[in-house]
């Protein structure tokens, strides 16, 4: 949802962006983090921007193949469980 519908939205209307992250992938970090904080507080918030930054520019360099930030989230997720069973 939010790489094709949000990501998309703003990368089609907003240009720019900071060091090698457009625009798009720094707002939809924003909002995917404040999302996050709302719900389950605000550390939470940069637990979750800070990947989704990576994500959307994985998904931004793989030239929109959504399979690429999927195995990427994926390999996250399993070095998160591997380092926390340590």
């Amino acid at each position: 949802m939010f790489r094709f519908g949000v990501h998309s939205w703003f990368a089609s209307n907003f240009r720019g962006g900071i060091g090698c992250l457009s625009l798009a992938n720094v707002l939809v970090a924003i909002i995917f983090g404040t999302l996050h904080a709302l719900h389950q507080g605000s550390i939470l918030m940069l637990l979750t921007a800070v990947p989704a930054l990576m994500f959307g520019w994985v998904w931004e360099l793989s030239a929109g193949r959504l399979i690429v930030p999927i195995l990427t989230h994926a390999w996250y997720n399993l070095c998160i469980v591997l380092a926390s069973c340590l």
